[in-house]
């Protein structure tokens, strides 16, 4: 079967969050499934389904990360792709990959359908991409690795950053998911959300289906907390501070850290200024801006590249509060306790309740 490469490798591509990145989790959770006209991806907490390319209708399992990686360096606009002796062929001009066609034994049956899909609204993306930036990655405290959906509230929180977005979920009850599965919905432009008993599910006008296990775990009460911080120290946050905050994230994300960097308040030569910083083991990038009009103390604290670049581009009322910064958007909230100049810092939530991952 003679198929365009470019748009077989981006079919291909997309179901990567499904993907194990640990070694196989689950029997063939570093395959991808061909089977009844669909391709798919399981690792135990992320399915990831999609209709195959017209004309494909072979069955099977095949390693994923090589074939992908291959694909990506060939530049031939069209392929062959056949089956042969429980191998899957992929020709080329004057090139042949082979990769082993296993029996299909991967087993999405618990990951089910939902029984309706309900319309997303378009912050419902935005939501879920800036609120898995703010999760953390502290296995010990299960919890802020996720991103916390609520039928009618998105938020997530490291225990020194928090935001909470108000936007229609499509999520009957309050759960918690991945933030790597969040980013995931983020990334294939889900538009619309259906809830069953121990999964949520996306599907996106392409008709490709992602779908995250919940966790039931109680979650920390930060409605409270956003809601309390009122007042403090009006902060301008000037233009170009967007782009810096780009440029700093590139060498942050080489860190594996989130693309966050770090920005300090301090004194200039004719007033305050505002610095940030995003650093690797092979360079760093600074880059400061005039900060005009701030009467606070000052400060430095870690933030993610891509929310600071957003309160930017977005003009967000943006005040000091005590060891906190908070920035109001349209329909959200963030947080971040901060570090002063002199090492005084906000003390560490205290979050209550605790519960099993089911």
């Amino acid at each position: 079967m003679r198929i365009n490469r470019e748009a077989f490798l981006q079919k291909l591509s997309r179901l990567r969050p499904g993907l194990t990145t640990k070694g196989d989790t689950i029997e063939q959770s570093s395959c991808v499934l061909f089977k009844g006209g669909t391709m798919a991806t399981f690792n135990g907490e992320v399915a990831v389904r999609s209709p195959t390319p017209k004309g494909l209708d072979f069955e099977g399992a095949v390693p994923a990360k090589k074939l992908l990686d291959n694909l990506e360096k060939w530049a031939e606009e069209e392929v062959d792709v056949l089956v042969d002796g429980g191998k899957l062929l992929i020709k080329g001009d004057r090139k042949v990959t082979t990769t082993p066609l296993f029996d299909a034994k991967l087993d999405l049956s618990v990951v089910g359908t939902p029984a309706k899909w309900v319309k997303l609204p378009p912050e419902f993306l935005e939501a879920v991409r800036y609120a898995s930036s703010v999760a953390g990655k502290n296995e010990q405290k299960f919890e802020t690795t996720c991103v916390h959906i609520m039928p009618k509230v998105v938020e997530s929180s490291d225990g020194r950053q928090r935001v909470r977005y108000s936007v229609s979920t499509g999520s009957a009850k309050s759960t918690l998911i991945r933030a790597e599965a969040a980013r995931a919905v983020a990334d294939l432009d889900a538009s619309a959300c259906g809830d069953s008993e121990k999964w949520l599910h996306w599907r996106n006008p392409a008709g490709l289906i992602i779908s995250a296990r919940k966790f039931s775990l109680d979650y920390p009460d930060f409605g409270t907390l956003v809601e309390g911080v009122k007042g403090g120290h009006k902060l301008d946050l000037p233009k170009g501070l967007e782009g810096a905050a780009q440029r700093a994230g590139i060498y942050a994300a080489a860190n594996g850290r989130g693309e966050r960097i770090t920005v300090e308040i301090v004194d200039g030569k004719k007033g305050k200024l505002i610095r940030v910083r995003g650093e690797a083991d092979d360079g760093t990038h600074t880059e400061s801006r005039d900060l005009k009009g701030y009467k606070g103390p000052n400060c430095s604290f870690a933030v993610a590249a891509d929310l600071l670049a957003d309160a930017v581009k977005r003009h967000a009322d943006c005040a000091l509060v005590g060891h906190r910064l908070r920035a109001n958007g349209p329909n959200y909230v963030y947080l971040i306790s901060l570090a002063t100049k002199e090492g005084k810092g906000d003390a560490k939530a205290k979050d209550k309740g605790k519960g099993e991952r089911s």
